[in-house]
């Protein structure tokens, strides 16, 4: 008798909490698990992310390898993909999935997906030939933006028609269980008359948190009766909070650490500011529009397809601090146009990014894939 549900393995380097891993979570908790019985592998270690998922029913399996390189992940996924009879592997791991690819072709499944989440101006010349290596063994590759996309086929020499866009998801959460704001404000100690300025996003070379501090030095040297906050971790927090001191704005700028209910950071939130200097199609972004915050954002990578009309928020050049400063003063000045930016912005993330419409992308790719139709291209 064949079997009802397709078996699908996620294989992830590890699962901190991190946009590309909430991304799979979502995924996770929108699958028709009467049709599909997912498993998901991390090949150095677990994180945050491996909790949540576990609390959704689904297997966690470590590799706990010393390393991403190491060539006994062919052995070790090989050996799970048998075990589990996985139909479909879906690989995100950032141009090291060769490995698990031999393994995958080895071991017979009927397809393999290979997701692109970033705009990878890091990877190295050995990192790239890995990755055409491993492209060759790929049924299906994933963008979740137009930019990631083209920046793959620029990178990878792939084909436009092998790669499909399938753009993240948000979930129906982020719009209608929103936090009181005094509450919110009251736990991140910030004053209730002040107008609060904030942007989530790990703290990376990229992520271009030194613009943020400018823009904000700019502001509070020009404006009274506004904080900042800064939420997330990563290597380069410390130098944060170190630049702030030297900016002399410390006082005015809370640090909160990373956390998985981000509805209580938004909800302290009037503007919402994103520095970053590169990008790919950042969930900070929808899930801050998706709240019904008034936005503020970089025009890099996939944000101009999020903010595509003037209307849905406002976008600035990246590096520029005085012009994110300006920006952000013209939505303190009007509240009237926060809030219909912020109107406008979260109908346009509830009708164009939904969860339950990334989840349907995905189900259509895997039943193509379980059928044998790799080959077949489409767009979410």
């Amino acid at each position: 008798m064949n079997r009802v549900r397709i078996n699908i393995l996620y294989v992830y380097p590890a699962l901190l909490l991190g946009g590309s891993e909430k991304q799979l979570y979502i995924l996770l908790r929108h699958l028709d698990r009467r049709r599909y019985h997912p498993y998901v592998c991390c090949l150095l270690r677990e994180g945050a992310v491996a909790g949540m998922i576990r609390g959704l029913g689904i297997e966690v399996i470590n590799a706990s390898l010393p390393s991403i390189y190491d060539v006994r992940a062919v052995g070790k996924i090989y050996r799970i993909l048998k075990e589990k009879q996985i139909d479909i592997v879906q690989t995100c791991l950032f141009g090291f999935d060769l490995y698990t690819h031999i393994a995958a072709r080895l071991s017979g499944v009927k397809g393999i997906i290979s997701l692109r989440r970033e705009i990878a101006v890091w990877k190295k010349p050995h990192h790239i030939i890995m990755q055409r290596i491993a492209n060759m063994l790929a049924d299906t590759v994933v963008a979740n933006s137009r930019a990631v996309k083209d920046a793959a086929v620029c990178q990878e020499r792939l084909p436009a028609d092998r790669i499909m866009t399938i753009c993240n998801g948000v979930e129906e959460s982020a719009w209608t269980v929103l936090e009181p704001a005094g509450a919110a404000r009251d736990e991140l100690k910030l004053l209730k008359t002040d107008c609060v300025v904030g942007m989530i996003s790990n703290f990376g070379a990229l992520k271009g948190h030194r613009y943020f501090l400018d823009a904000a030095r700019i502001i509070i040297g020009r404006r009274q009766q506004v904080s900042f906050v800064l939420a997330g971790s990563g290597p380069r927090r410390e130098d944060a909070v170190a630049y702030a001191r030297e900016l002399r704005i410390d006082q005015h700028i809370r640090f909160v650490d990373s956390r998985p209910d981000v509805s209580k950071i938004l909800a302290a939130f009037d503007i919402f500011a994103f520095s970053s200097i590169i990008e790919g199609f950042p969930n900070a972004v929808l899930e801050a529009m998706a709240a019904g915050l008034p936005v503020v954002a970089t025009r890099v990578g996939g944000i101009p397809e999020i903010i595509d009309t003037e209307d849905k928020g406002i976008l600035v050049e990246p590096r520029n601090a005085e012009e994110l400063a300006r920006a952000v003063e013209r939505l303190i000045d009007d509240p009237g146009l926060r809030a219909a930016i912020g109107k406008s912005g979260q109908r346009s993330v509830i009708k164009r990014y939904a969860a339950s419409r990334m989840a349907a992308a995905y189900a259509g790719l895997y039943e193509r894939a379980a059928a044998g139709n790799n080959g077949e291209t489409i767009s979410a």
